[in-house]
């Protein structure tokens, strides 16, 4: 028998990952407007570096997961390209998802303060070095707002196969 949807998993996987990566979005937006060198802002970079490490950790576990264990089929009546847009989408993402949180890692290591993983200090392998952050901090940026986009084109796409009457779609998150 063909499985008809996603395994339990795959979807606490993907929904975990969607809610830490809002937060994180919102979070950075915020953090940046605040004074440096005060409290609230070093707060929101620390969690804001922790949870990027937790990230990159889950997006590892999703690849491993997604190819151990296949998605469900494609809806029979989806066409090509859709199917071939959606394959560059969710690769894109995974790729975003790495992107995004080794750029800022590397930022942190090249920087001055280094990373505290939910507190607790992490050895430093890299120097303060202003140039190399500098490139992992626009890395960074561009990361950003390719993520935007790719989660807000994927967030359309499943609202249209969510709602498209009479057609909902197997391949489903929920």
């Amino acid at each position: 028998m063909i499985k008809q949807r996603y395994n339990t998993a795959a979807i606490l996987l993907h929904w975990l990952t969607a809610l830490i990566v809002l937060a994180m979005i919102g979070m950075g937006l915020w953090m940046v407007t605040i004074p440096p060198k005060t409290p609230p802002r070093e707060l929101l970079f620390n969690l804001h570096k922790s949870l990027g490490i937790v990230v990159i950790m889950i997006t590892l576990v999703r690849l491993g997961w997604r190819w151990s264990h296949p998605p469900p089929p494609w809806p029979p009546e989806m066409e090509p390209w859709n199917k071939r847009a959606a394959q560059i989408v969710h690769g894109l993402l995974y790729a975003a998802l790495l992107v995004q949180a080794s750029s800022g890692y590397l930022a942190s290591e090249f920087g001055a303060y280094g990373i505290a993983f939910f507190g607790m200090d992490l050895p430093r392998w890299g120097s303060n070095s202003p140039d190399i952050r500098k490139f992992f901090l626009t890395m960074h940026g561009i990361g950003a707002f390719s993520a935007i986009v790719l989660i807000v084109l994927h967030s359309m796409a499943a609202i249209y196969h969510a709602v498209r009457p009479g057609r909902l779609s197997p391949r489903r998150m929920w």
